[in-house]
């Protein structure tokens, strides 16, 4: 009686699909570049970041870099303490110092260098003997990590006045993650060994390979998928409905107290989000104005000095002030210099003979 012929080996399900990946991804790719060019149309948006466990993400320094997507580019260095701006020398006599902190809203990739609105508040008030300095990233999440950054970096910079720019709904759910600050019976305590997720780290250490850093100079495709990059350093958000403001306002405190410890002054310029100015607008459903009635509560129990930029904001002829992507153009950094140049020379302590 003949044997029935053998059932012919069929490949694990796992390794067909991992054959497809090999396979299909690089034409993917391919294809897509081959598409971006024909159209004319360009992506760059590299990863600029190291880790520090004591602060978190932080800009790289001595950097000169573009992003690119679609038809805009833009252009930006950083110094050797990795902020956009002029390398930082030791405070001249008789002169005084404003340090800026703030997230991408300050740091600005979206503007040249000298469009910044903490640039142009340095040009404006050289006059004045006062310095300006930029100290807004990307990277860093909420006030906690600003905290962090002052400690360990702004604070030598020795600033007679340190302005913190607050992006409501980032900061307010940045805040909440606690990981760089954590509430105790005591009062805060610093977190200073804090390791990126699994996520993170495997971004970190893929960025800086050689075949990332090939794909980057020579893939328009790759450059489009390397936008999520930008933001896959960032911690886990919290729900947009989950309750938050009191371990904000202890962060915010303690930044307060140690910028007055160091003799120096300190307030907030308060940065709308764009659900915030969609739905005071009436363009769409929001509960983001519920954010801008914490900070400045906060703000006012506090008796923290403020310039809240909402009104300034609101108005239908401020729209060419705000991007599609909610930060500010060029035109509105230059509004928002304005706006804070009598604020800054009222918040300057005296000049010292």
């Amino acid at each position: 009686m003949p044997h029935p012929a053998p059932s012919p080996v069929r490949p694990r399900r796992w390794l067909v699909w991992l054959r497809r990946l090999v396979i299909g991804l690089p034409v993917l790719l391919v294809g897509a570049d081959v598409g971006m060019h024909v159209a004319g149309l360009r992506a760059h948006m590299p990863l600029l970041c190291v880790w520090d466990p004591r602060i978190g993400c932080v800009t790289k320094p001595n950097i000169m870099e573009s992003l690119e997507f679609l038809n805009d580019r833009f252009e930006f260095t950083t110094n050797a303490d990795g902020l956009r701006n002029a390398p930082i020398a030791a405070k001249k006599p008789g002169w005084r110092r404003v340090l800026v902190l703030g997230d991408s809203v300050t740091f600005a990739p979206q503007v040249a260098d000298g469009a910044t609105f903490p640039n142009l508040l340095d040009l404006d008030l050289f006059k004045d003997q006062v310095e300006v300095v930029n100290a807004g990233s990307p990277y860093l999440e909420g006030t906690q990590q600003e905290l962090s950054w002052f400690l360990d970096v702004g604070a030598r910079f020795q600033p007679d006045l340190v302005v913190l720019e607050f992006t409501e709904r980032n900061d307010f759910a940045d805040n909440e993650q606690q990981r760089w600050w954590r509430p105790t019976p005591n009062g805060l305590e610093r977190q200073t060994n804090v390791q990126p997720p699994a996520y993170q780290r495997w971004v970190l250490q893929v960025n800086e390979s050689p075949v990332v850093r090939w794909l980057d100079a020579h893939s328009r495709a790759f450059g489009l998928a390397r936008i999520g990059f930008w933001h896959l350093t960032h911690l886990p958000r919290m729900p947009w409905d989950t309750p938050r403001a009191d371990h904000t306002a202890e962060v915010l405190l303690r930044l307060k107290q140690e910028v007055e410890t160091r003799g120096a002054q300190f307030a907030v310029v308060v940065y709308p989000s764009p659900q915030h100015l969609a739905g005071v607008r009436g363009e769409r459903e929001s509960r983001a104005e519920d954010d801008n009635a914490r900070i400045l509560a906060i703000i006012t129990v506090n008796k923290i000095n403020c310039l809240d930029l909402t009104p300034a904001l609101l108005p239908e002829t401020a729209r060419p002030w705000v991007g599609g992507d909610g930060h500010l153009t060029a035109d509105g950094h230059r509004a928002v210099a304005d706006l804070l140049l009598p604020q800054l020379r009222a918040w300057l302590p005296p000049r010292a003979d």
